[in-house]
């Protein structure tokens, strides 16, 4: 890590020797500026926010000692100090000493005593750095701690003392707690790799620091993956009009734009003091749950809803049988009018998330009993509608819509495939059957009866199968039957038409007739004259 060095002077070819002399990157610094006077280097100290000042101590407008008292005091800046200083400067230099400056260097200036110098400062400031980053760390993982204790309402008398202390908030100080997830996080759980789950939260979270700004970090819990809480005061308030709405605002606004992520935020109620925090809390997770029919993207204030009560009755929602005949039916448009329907009652009786999820599951189970029973996988469907697993803290109405929707549509297609398969084994019993007592008095009334079919269904699948209908199909084998007896035996015709199936002998004839051309004593007399 290189660290940034501005050099100040007010001669121009001295600043230019001393840039071309060093060798910045070795000695573990870049050049980040150079000023004439003390009074340009506040202004670049302001805006580059350097860790190290070379600075001349006689300069105009403002020099090196005034520049030195007014980082240290007004701008309250950790800076490294190296005057450059002439032999007859050294009681400057001692001034300086007053403000913890230990660095300097005799002019004319030597290459290896500078570079050595800067060294030495680098590895001051790196160590120092590592220490506060230590600290702070530390105290961090106190204050998480802390807050963790106090929403589960945990607290002692120290944890409240320590908690005032690392998130300085007042005794009674107006506080909030307010929860932020963002949306589908649950997507990103699944897909995401380890790192790539940790580069995206560290993302969120230094986004949320941004909106409270860095000396409230501390204020900022993470609750779980994706799920974080602010405890906001006064003071995070104050670059917002002290509005908690523009607070929330903003959070949105941030991590849409810069996150490109969908977020919901949940305010809970005023508390004052870190003793009712707990309260606070707790009511944010309640305004969570309304998410659930503001939809993704919501900002929800518990005081907005702690009036409306969820409903818990389902007497009024009586769609399954409609909607299950749809599927069954494979009706794709009638599926999405009764979905639509089913939704539009389930958001109009505001029924609490887990009695839709009730409602969902009975249905579920309705569609996979009618796979099961025909002999379906139903691990086929498992995977794509998982309303049984699912958090429905985290899902919205519309999620669920699209989910069952597609459920419903696949689930309709895939009975449709089992229907079939069914059909053409049942078809081809029937056709084995046919052959087999065609001899019988067969009708398709009796087939469908013994086969557990409609019989209107059963002819308009017999013929789609053979491309004939059933009775024609009948006709054809008594016919070809009765060529048969006609050619082998000596049977007279009304024996024949008995023996093929018929009761009337003239019915046999018209039918024998209407198929070979010729009448079945013509036939028989065609095969003896031949």
């Amino acid at each position: 890590m290189l660290l940034r060095v501005l050099l100040v002077d007010d001669e121009p070819f001295v600043r230019e020797g001393i840039k071309q002399l060093i060798n910045w990157e070795d000695c573990g610094f870049i050049l980040c500026g150079e000023a004439g006077n003390g009074e340009e280097a506040l202004e670049m100290v302001d805006t580059l926010s350097p860790h190290a000042i070379i600075t001349d101590i006689k300069m105009p407008v403002l020099d090196g000692l005034e520049l030195i008292k007014r980082v240290n005091e007004e701008m309250e800046r950790n800076v490294k100090f190296v005057i450059l200083s002439g032999y007859n400067e050294f009681h400057f230099a001692q001034t300086a000493m007053r403000y913890n400056v230990k660095n300097y260097i005799l002019k004319p200036i030597d290459e290896d005593e500078l570079s050595q110098l800067l060294k030495m400062i680098y590895k001051e400031i790196t160590s120092e750095m590592r220490l506060e980053k230590e600290h702070a760390l530390g105290i961090d993982a106190m204050a998480s701690k802390a807050i963790k204790k106090l929403i589960k309402g945990e607290g002692d008398q120290e944890i409240y003392r320590q908690a005032m202390e690392l998130l300085q908030i007042h005794l009674d100080e107006p506080i909030h707690y307010i929860a932020i997830e963002q949306d589908h996080y649950g997507n990103a759980l699944n897909e995401l790799e380890p790192m790539e789950l940790v580069d995206k939260g560290y993302h969120m979270r230094q986004l949320l620091i941004d909106v409270i700004g860095e000396r409230n970090a501390r204020n900022l819990y993470e609750e779980e993956d994706f799920r974080y809480g602010i405890i906001t005061n006064g003071r995070i308030l104050e670059p917002y009009s002290g509005s908690i709405q523009e607070l929330a605002l903003r959070i949105r606004e941030k991590i849409n734009c810069e996150a490109r992520l969908n977020a919901s935020i949940f305010i809970g109620e005023q508390v004052r003091g870190l003793r009712s925090l707990k309260a606070s809390y707790k009511s944010s997770l309640i305004a969570m749950n309304y998410r659930f029919y503001k939809g993704e993207n919501s900002i929800i204030f518990y005081k907005d809803i702690k009036g409306i009560s969820f409903n818990y009755d389902l007497k009024e929602v009586q769609r399954i049988p409609l909607l299950v005949e749809a599927i069954e039916k494979n009706n794709t448009v009638e599926i999405y009018t009764q979905v639509d329907t089913l939704f539009r009652k389930l958001a109009s009786l505001f029924l609490a998330p887990e009695i839709v999820q009730v409602y969902l599951n009975n249905f579920t189970l309705e569609i996979m009993k009618i796979i099961t029973q025909m002999d379906g996988n139903v691990d086929e469907l498992i995977e794509e509608f998982s309303v049984l697993n699912m958090d429905m803290d985290k899902v919205t109405i519309n999620e669920l819509r699209e989910v069952l929707t597609r459920f419903c549509v696949k689930g309709a297609a895939y009975i449709k495939t089992l229907r079939n398969r069914q059909s053409i084994g049942t078809i081809a019993k029937v056709e084995e059957y046919i052959r087999q007592n065609f001899r019988e008095d067969i009708t398709l009334k009796g087939m469908a009866e013994k086969f557990y079919m409609n019989p209107v269904y059963l002819g308009q699948l017999f013929k789609k199968t053979f491309g004939v209908y059933f009775n024609d199909y009948l006709h054809t084998l008594r016919v070809e039957e009765a060529k048969k007896l006609l050619r082998r035996t000596e049977m007279k015709v009304y024996e024949v038409a008995e023996r093929v199936g018929y009761r009337d002998t003239d019915y046999f004839v018209s039918r024998f007739a209407k198929a070979v051309n010729m009448t079945p004593s013509q036939y028989k007399k065609s095969i003896s004259g031949s």
